[in-house]
Parts: structure tokens; C-alpha cells; sequence
């Protein structure tokens, strides 16, 4: 497998493969679900192949997946399924364009393992992942967090942010210095 370091999409067997993104947050109630259902509606504008995945054996989200792309969305959970069976699942029911939710916080699982967690499946599909952070009431504090979590980022997978819940004038101003800072880009439309 290869992989270009400054780019959101997987090539493998020749360029073959979907292309696919995790969206991942530092914890629940991020913005993931909302942050998903507009990205999945603009993706379906454009494209007729999207699909959508799950992590862990939630079934409210994958409804709101199905809402906005017509195409039932399929959860993706090592704990129940595995490695082989998790890897199967995505790779029998993938579109073109695939978007995989997170669940909890990036590196969430059963006890302080890991195991289970989003960065787990992240890691089997060898998925890049955009961070979702809650930035409100946070100044140059952001920067410790974002950079906590790609210190456990084994893989490099973690490739961009999305900043939520912050003015558009202050995202301006904050985007840039994040992106010299971390090398990685800010992604998204900031919502107040």
C-alpha cells in the first residue's frame, strides 16, 4: 500500500481502490453526526456512489446516513465482527466515495485499550481520518489537544481538522496558524 503523506485518499492495487475518510472527533457530542449528514449530502449532489459506514453497533446515525444519500449505511464494529469479517463488510458494500463515522473520542474502545475504538477500524482500513474539534472557548489551548491526539497517531492517518463551533472571522485567523504549526490542513466550514 501506498500512501502520499499530504493526501486524504488511499491508492492500493493499483489506484483501485475507493476512496474512503474517517471522521473522528476528541469525544462525544463533537459534531460528527451533523458534520456527516452535510458532507454525505453534498457528496450525493455530485456523486451517485456514495456510501456511508458506521464504527460500533449504533443504529440512530446510520439513519440519518440513509437520510441523506438514499442508500442504507452499514455499521463497521471489530468488537462483534473482527478484523476479517470488518474488512469484508466495507470492502462487499463500498461505493466510489465512502464516508465512515467515528464513534466516542478517536481513540475510544473497551477500557483504556483502545481496542474497538475508531482509530482501530481507521487502522484495518487503512483509512485516512479528519479530527473534529469542538473549538469554542479555546484559543492557543487547541493546539496541545490537536497535537495529544496525532502523538498517538502510530499510523499517521490523522491527516486533518475540522474546526467546529467557531466564528468565521476567528477561523480565519486560527486555520492558517494551525496549518503552519501542524502541518496538516484545516479543513471544513465553521459553524456559530
Amino acid at each position: 500500500m501506498e500512501c502520499a503523506q499530504n493526501s486524504l485518499v488511499y491508492s492500493e492495487n493499483g489506484g483501485d481502490a475507493p476512496a474512503r475518510l474517517v471522521l473522528a472527533a476528541t469525544g462525544s457530542g463533537r459534531g460528527k453526526t451533523t458534520i456527516v449528514s452535510a458532507l454525505l449530502a453534498l457528496l450525493a449532489r455530485k456523486h451517485t456512489d456514495v456510501r456511508a459506514f458506521k464504527c460500533g453497533p449504533d443504529y440512530i446515525d446510520p439513519m440519518f446516513h440513509e437520510t441523506m444519500i438514499g442508500v442504507p449505511s452499514k455499521n463497521l464494529d471489530p468488537f462483534f465482527c473482527g478484523e476479517e469479517l470488518l474488512k469484508a463488510s466495507f470492502w462487499e458494500d463500498h461505493g466510489e466515495i465512502n464516508i465512515i463515522e467515528g464513534v466516542m473520542g478517536l481513540y475510544d474502545g473497551i477500557g483504556m485499550t483502545g481496542k474497538s475504538s475508531t482509530y482501530e477500524t481507521a487502522c484495518m482500513l487503512k483509512a485516512p481520518i479528519v479530527l473534529c474539534i469542538d473549538a469554542r472557548g479555546m484559543g492557543r489551548s487547541i493546539l496541545a489537544e490537536i497535537k495529544g491526539f496525532l502523538s498517538m497517531d502510530e499510523e499517521s492517518l490523522i491527516r486533518g481538522v475540522f474546526l467546529n463551533r467557531v466564528s468565521e472571522g476567528y477561523f480565519a485567523k486560527l486555520a492558517p496558524w494551525l496549518e503552519e504549526e501542524l502541518g496538516i490542513p484545516v479543513v471544513g466550514i465553521p459553524a456559530t
